[in-house]
């Protein structure tokens, strides 16, 4: 709504000195910033064509990603952040699903644009810096020649600010809605319940900005901060620059907290020591992970419960939480955060000490539901209510822990796979007559997605099937196990038995290495 427009202007007026962004040994002020974003959003708006609707954006974690994102929001168009690490059939799919009029992208994907350009004649292309062989215009000229949006669009709360695609359980993308009322509403649940102006003064983004760490930029400007942005997330170069470029908050998965703490075995003194707040989420934290990073990092952990549908944090577990050290409030999820409205499976009653059923979450920042996809919308909320899938017990004093989970969501490396998609993928393989697709334990990932795979014809392969998939798939998605099997386990009503192929798989797994 307008009103996260005016918040934005607002931060730029009030700290034009400070800088703003960081990326690739540049740094603009909030003053060049605004600047850049205003001619932008009137580029953007231009190329549109019409009062609101999406533009999408190809540019991996780079400077431009957060000019971009504000410059949008100041042009009332929503935004769908492409991860480069989709394959080109997911990006092909979700360009169509969503409508997108505008892509934006960055020289390093000219390639896969110049396909996307065939497919789509009628999309607007803008490719970033002045020169370049990919194709549509150049993002640096077009800037300098567009005058700066100034005024305030006239934008309806219920229109779409964030499309969020995550992995379908239909077999296909959906995307998660976050409209301007929602999307402020969630910026305000982050600057509430999670970044305090000294967190938020220089965080770093290692992680994918079209993933969890992007939700976090535009909080991290309205409190004045500045956003450093990390082409990559390499464990030994951070912790050999973070000191350095006094960074005071990050937000990783699990698997990222392991990796730290790996590179930082032989370092001396604490490498992390500007750091005010260390937020990790997108997979259950492992105990001896968070225990061992708080004796090398200090009390500097903040974990979020969330979803693309739901943005974190729903559910939190806080600094003060994290200094008792105490296993159970560490293994847990955390409490609901201010402004969330929380059910264990009953929506009748208030969840009372002991209560144990699916988790439901009611709060102003949830999706608005799936774009064009009516049905999957209707399933995912019961009577306002977002149904996360996951099963959860509320203890005492409050604290939820997840104990099961409803769905058949595979999070590796705190990335969302559902087994459905992948499963389509492999089902059109010709040699694949029937493939099952689930999660195994892994100690780095926490889950790989593996398959259970009933062959069409003899001969085929793993590494047949493992290139085919990096074909159509992210990498993530892709199954880093087989099993080629003659027949699945079918339950009374024929339908596969998935735990009784993944524990099979895991014993096999375990069997081989000794």
């Amino acid at each position: 709504m307008a009103d996260l427009i005016r918040l934005v202007r607002a931060a730029e007026a009030r700290y034009p000195s400070r800088p703003a962004v960081r990326a690739g040994g540049q740094t603009l002020l909030y003053a060049h910033t605004a600047d850049r974003s205003n001619r932008a959003a009137t580029l953007l708006r231009s190329l549109h064509g019409t009062e609101d609707g999406i533009v999408a954006l190809l540019v991996g974690n780079r400077l431009e990603a957060v000019e971009l994102d504000i410059a949008l929001i100041k042009a009332a168009l929503g935004r769908i952040s492409l991860n480069p690490r989709l394959s080109y059939d997911e990006m092909r799919y979700i360009i169509a699903d969503s409508g997108t009029r505008v892509l934006v992208y960055a020289p390093e994907y000219a390639a896969i644009v110049e396909q996307l350009a065939r497919e789509f004649p009628g999309l607007q292309l803008v490719g970033l810096g002045t020169s370049g062989s990919g194709p549509g215009r150049r993002y640096e000229d077009e800037l300098q020649a567009a005058s700066p949006l100034t005024t305030v669009p006239d934008v309806n709360g219920g229109a779409p600010s964030l499309l969020m695609y995550t992995s379908g359980t239909t077999g296909r993308p959906k995307g998660a809605t976050w409209t301007f009322a929602s999307r402020g509403a969630g910026t305000i649940n982050m600057l509430v319940n999670e970044l305090t102006p000294h967190a938020a003064r220089n965080m770093a983004h290692v992680g994918s900005l079209s993933h969890g760490s992007g939700s976090k930029v535009v909080p991290v400007y309205l409190r004045g901060g500045c956003n450093t942005v990390l082409t990559r997330f390499d464990p030994d170069e951070f912790l050999a620059s973070a000191n350095e470029l006094g960074i005071t908050a990050t937000f990783v998965v699990p698997t990222m907290v392991k990796m730290l703490l790996d590179a930082a075995e032989s370092l001396p003194g604490n490498p992390l020591s500007t750091m005010h707040h260390i937020c990790y989420g997108g997979a259950k934290m492992p105990l001896g992970t968070i225990e061992a990073a708080l004796e090398r990092f200090g009390d500097r952990f903040f974990q979020v419960y969330g979803s693309c549908e739901a943005p974190h944090p729903m559910l939190f577990l806080s600094l003060e939480d994290h200094a008792t050290r105490d296993p159970r409030i560490l293994s847990s999820a955390g409490r609901p955060a201010i402004g969330v409205d929380l059910r264990i499976g009953d929506l009748e009653t208030t969840p009372t000490p002991g209560a144990q059923g699916e988790i439901l979450l009611r709060s102003p920042s949830l999706m608005s539901g799936y774009w064009n996809s009516p049905e999957a919308t209707a399933e995912a909320f019961e009577d306002g209510y977002y149904r996360t899938g996951d099963v959860g017990v509320i203890h005492d004093d409050g604290l939820v822990e997840i104990v099961d989970r409803i769905k058949n969501m595979i999070i590796s490396g705190g990335y969302n796979v559902y087994p459905a998609e992948v499963e389509r993928v492999l089902a059109a393989h010709p040699k694949v007559a029937q493939a099952s697709v689930y999660g195994l334990d892994h100690p780095h990932w926490g889950e790989i997605v593996a398959a259970a795979i009933i062959p069409r014809e003899s001969g085929v392969t793993e590494d047949e099937l493992s290139r085919y998939c990096g074909e159509h798939l992210a990498g993530y998605k892709k199954p880093r196990a087989f099993r080629f099997v003659e027949q699945f386990p079918l339950g009374s009503t024929a339908k596969i038995l998935s735990a009784d192929l993944r524990r099979a798989h895991g014993a096999a797994l375990l069997e081989e290495t000794r």
